[in-house]
């Protein structure tokens, strides 16, 4: 047989067939597509499939697009895989919940291996139980049972429903379990012990994996639970998670929030050290956080970090990969000039299937009279002239430079289905250039017939209003991440926001001007910041906000302390908004920061 491999993802098929035997007749048939290959994980030397060592580079992926949240057609699903193909990339991530059966399909049919994950994840900035941002495990004990339940359940219909695949490698249960409440933990690690033992039972051949596994740090750690960890973030440079003797790989890096076009880079962000390099043999790979922007209620610096916009136009990084993964150099970049007209273009314009299966990316360019794309955005609608379909905003959508239906840096995209078959025809305009038309052909059972069918009405995108439904503050620092100048040894970053009084961080001695850099995730309307030392001492230091880990802005200046302390809080300027908090000691003898916490509301 052909093996199944990201170079040659040969496929086979299997036929199920009932006979009724004194009829002579099938009565039932099923096909089943699979893939015939051999992997393992190992511990020192990395990955391996076919015998062949393959370090994965790869992304996380969540499914929802812009308009459509997460009713994606199967056409969407294979888009976003393809996209990863073309970059070179040669693993997605699943974040964190089953995905249709689509996805998998997609990933067997181009190539792509998938870390399949399932639904039991925690975010961090604990509040009352029943908030998004709660503990992950719950803290009510009338509700453990029915959330294990729920949780099992899920797993179980993951690996039923996906097991055929061969590009699924691994059976991942759960994202950063270890945001639950400090009495829930031990509750934590038997549990996922517990999804270990039952994915192993369900399907023991493919190893389970626990995604997110960068703390606890000390002898409550998770990443030895299951059979490969994932650490996300700064558990890539933790020292505890270094060679860690358990199959590996960086689960999320980079989380970097920004609008397109964004900047010609990597973000290494956590692997800057190594400036992205396989340099570990004993790492399987890395996956980058993320490939597409998603919707998020914790803020728009979490969903902006994809290397993909939330209408699947890339920013410049994925360009950046493109080049070095896939040798493609990345496109001239278009400048600003005077708008002449528009290119409007569809990913197919044939056989599009109206059956809610299908859809297709609908791409409008600016370009000037030569026919050179610019940077310009006018705004620029598209409209049903005739025929059946559907834009998110019923039969026709406005893209605006300022709206959260956006067209920025001179394009716009969004998918475009119909549930009736004909032909379509659809026009983009915009002030003062000439119109662009596009035909579409849908094939189905149901016809669309002119004045008989049913016209798509109107759905006016209405922005959701924070002023009805406010966040309140919340604190953020437990286990986020944590980035220092330095570490002495045994004493890591990551023990300054880790809850206990008795552990600290504290810098290289040959550290001159060391530094701390708290990172809660989100962007934040900062109302407080709250140092602990681990005794009554004199320190100095200083304290700044950033709401991109580039640009710092001043809080406090203690550079010429004279008082004894062992707790401070400061109270920022009103409307200080940042995400980051960084203390920098300018007297290095005493530098040591027990914890770190940050109070704020989160804010677009």
């Amino acid at each position: 047989p052909k093996l199944w491999h990201p170079g040659h993802p040969h496929l086979h098929r299997a036929v199920s067939q009932v006979t009724d035997l004194d009829r002579g007749n099938e009565t039932d048939r099923y096909e089943t597509t699979f893939g015939i290959r051999w992997f393992e994980w190992t511990a020192d030397r990395g990955f391996f499939l076919n015998g062949e060592h393959l370090y994965l580079h790869g992304a996380n992926i969540h499914q929802d697009q812009a308009g459509w949240g997460d009713a994606v057609t199967d056409s969407a699903q294979r888009r976003d895989i393809q996209m990863l193909k073309d970059a070179g990339f040669v693993i997605a991530r699943g974040s964190h919940y089953p995905a249709s059966p689509a996805r998998s399909r997609a990933c067997d049919e181009l190539g792509v291996l998938l870390w399949s994950e399932n639904a039991f994840w925690g975010i961090g900035g604990f509040r009352p139980d029943g908030y998004w941002n709660c503990s992950a495990y719950p803290v009510a004990v009338e509700d453990e049972k029915p959330f294990e339940e729920s949780v099992k359940a899920s797993l179980r219909a993951m690996i039923r429903i996906h097991r055929n695949h061969p590009s699924i490698v691994t059976w991942s249960m759960g994202n950063e379990t270890f945001f639950s409440a400090a009495s829930q933990m031990p509750k934590v690690r038997a549990f996922l012990k517990e999804l270990v033992a039952l994915s192993r039972e369900l399907d023991p051949t493919r190893p389970a994996a626990i995604g997110g596994v960068q703390r606890p740090l000390d002898t409550g750690r998770i990443d030895r639970i299951g059979d490969i960890a994932g650490y996300n973030g700064d558990g890539a440079s933790v020292p505890v998670f270094q060679n860690p003797g358990v199959p590996n790989l960086v689960a999320e890096y980079g989380s970097v929030t920004a609008d397109r076009p964004g900047k010609y880079d990597p973000n290494w962000a956590d692997l800057a050290k190594d400036n992205g390099r396989p340099v570990h043999p004993w790492r399987s790979g890395q996956i980058i956080w993320c490939a597409f922007d998603h919707g998020s209620i914790a803020g728009a610096k979490l969903g902006k970090m994809g290397i993909v916009d939330y209408f699947r136009l890339p920013k410049r990084s994925y360009y950046w990969y493109r080049d070095a993964y896939a040798k493609v150099p990345p496109p001239v970049w278009p400048g600003y000039g005077t708008p002449g007209k528009l290119k409007f273009e569809a990913t197919r314009t044939s056989g599009i299937r109206a059956d809610g299966t299908d859809d297709v990316q609908l791409i409008v360019t600016v370009l000037d009279a030569s026919g050179k794309p610019i940077s310009n955005s006018p705004p620029v609608d598209l409209t049903i002239i005739s025929g059946p379909g559907e834009f998110p905003t019923g039969p026709s959508i406005r893209f605006e430079e300022k709206s959260d239906i956006r067209i920025l840096d001179g394009q716009a995209a969004i998918a475009f289905r119909s549930y009736h078959a004909g032909t379509t025809v659809l026009r983009a305009t915009s002030p003062g250039l000439a119109s662009a038309d596009l035909t579409l052909r849908f094939e189905g059972e149901e016809p669309y017939v002119a004045g008989r069918t049913p016209a798509t009405s109107p759905r006016p995108y209405v922005r959701f209003d924070k002023k009805a439904q406010p966040h309140t503050a919340s604190t953020y620092g437990l286990n986020n991440p944590t980035f220092a100048s330095s570490t002495a040894p045994g004493l890591s970053a990551g023990l300054a926001a880790d809850g206990k009084r008795d552990t600290a961080w504290k810098p290289a001695p040959d550290d001159p001007v060391p530094s701390l850099v708290l990172d809660t995730e989100k962007r934040l309307i900062i109302s407080s910041i709250q140092l602990t030392f681990p005794e009554t001492a004199i320190y100095r230091y200083t304290v700044e906000v950033s709401d991109d880990r580039l640009t710092w802005h001043p809080i406090a200046d203690l550079r010429n302390n004279t008082d004894r302390q062992s707790t401070r809080e400061f109270i920022p300027a009103k409307d200080t908004i940042g995400g980051s908090v960084r203390v920098t000691f300018t007297d290095a003898s005493t530098a040591v920061l027990t914890e770190i916490r940050v109070t704020g509301r989160i804010t677009d």
